[in-house]
């Protein structure tokens, strides 16, 4: 006999895997909402139902399509994956409710931490360090940017996955680019570029109705693809009580509920490590959280249901792999010193796990490799 049904929302990534099998393996009544075929979730055994639904980017079907669908199942708590459904839930959360719990921040909120420009004005207003950041009105504004301050990131104001996001050198090339990104992605601002050397950071929390911090946990990106800034292949949970601090406030200031991740980059001129975006969801990498202690499906469910949360026992020096990303990482790390090519070759490490493999969900890895593989060949006939 199942406890109560758990409906995860665009679960095709990565960061399903773990939230899926505590929710299975606690007798939870497990479904998912998919979009694609093959994908790690549309492979995983950790699901009693898989559903498809409309592409969520389509926000009035993929709305629709979730009404219906909650209307009539008896769903107990909804929890989104990816940031357009966390935007979803939150913007359109009176109407859910109705059917379903939901652990999310008000709109405002939301929006305040997701819209990167609005972000860092907070940031500018309540002194939290951060890139320099110029904010952009109307494509006239960039006459008034001095050249010395180039080169700048141009930085859509919501974007996921770096999508949009431009270097420009020079006063010609922001204007011949700015058109374009304003057109595909909307408003945009403009970013101090940081040079490289600096470490990044993904800082995870959750927080509750009641304003307190019941979990976080601190990854330092080690490897990424590609190999120069990407995606992490490779990162560790550390301690960074001063990173947590930081979130923290920020989310004070917000007034946010549930989970966020922040992403942060250290500028290596000052070794201060500066806010960069909220991600309002789990992270593909969240793997490495749950096998240090956070168990942060436990901590939705418990919110979710008002009861009294648990102590969670942190642990660093948890390293997480994603094999298929760091293949390519050594395939293309030719320039990289040999010190950090031969540590690629730790796969004994007994506190090292794998974000895209499990021994007892292998099926998961081989369709998510497929669709990985069949993505890349997409777009280069592109």
């Amino acid at each position: 006999m199942f406890r109560d049904k758990i409906l995860l929302l665009d679960a095709g990534g990565t960061q399903t895997l773990p939230m899926a099998e505590y929710f299975y393996k606690s007798d939870f009544h497990v479904s998912f909402f998919l979009y694609k075929k093959f994908t790690y979730g549309s492979g995983s055994k950790y699901a009693h139902e898989k559903v498809f639904a409309p592409a969520s980017k389509d926000e009035e079907s993929y709305l629709s399509f979730l009404l219906n669908y909650v209307s009539e199942n008896e769903v107990s708590l909804i929890i989104p994956l990816s940031d357009i459904t966390a935007e979803l839930v939150s913007k359109h959360q009176e109407e859910i409710k109705k059917f379903s719990r939901i652990v999310t921040p008000a709109f405002g909120s939301f929006s305040n931490g997701y819209n990167k420009g609005l972000l860092m004005k907070l940031c500018e207003e309540n002194d939290f360090p951060h890139p320099k950041t110029y904010h952009v009105n109307e494509i006239s504004d960039i006459d008034e940017l001095d050249q010395e301050e180039l080169p700048l990131y141009l930085k859509p104001n919501i974007t996921t996955g770096g999508r949009g996001m431009s270097l420009v050198n020079s006063i010609n090339e922001l204007k011949e680019k700015a058109p374009s990104i304003l057109k595909d992605f909307g408003a945009f601002h403009l970013q101090e570029f940081i040079p490289p050397g600096g470490n990044q950071y993904k800082v995870q929390l959750f927080r509750t109705v009641n304003n307190e911090i019941i979990g976080s946990s601190v990854m330092h990106k080690v490897r990424f693809y590609p190999v120069d800034g990407g995606s992490s292949c490779y990162n560790t949970t550390i301690q960074r009580n001063d990173l947590v601090n930081l979130c923290e406030n920020v989310l004070d200031r917000l007034n946010w509920i549930g989970f966020a991740d922040f992403d942060l980059i250290e500028d290596p001129r000052t070794k201060e490590c500066k806010i960069l975006e909220i991600n309002p969801r789990l992270p593909a990498c969240v793997k490495s959280a749950f096998k240090s202690g956070m168990n942060y499906a436990e901590m939705y469910y418990l919110e979710a249901y008002n009861k009294e949360h648990k102590n969670y026992v942190y642990n660093t020096g948890v390293g997480l792999r994603h094999l298929g990303l760091d293949f390519l990482w050594l395939l293309n790390s030719g320039r990289k010193p040999i010190k950090q090519r031969l540590k690629w070759f730790d796969f004994f490490f007994s506190k090292q796990f794998y974000q895209d493999i499990s021994l007892n969900d292998l099926k998961s890895f081989f369709i998510g490799l497929y669709g990985n593989v069949y993505k890349i060949k997409e777009k280069k006939r592109e």
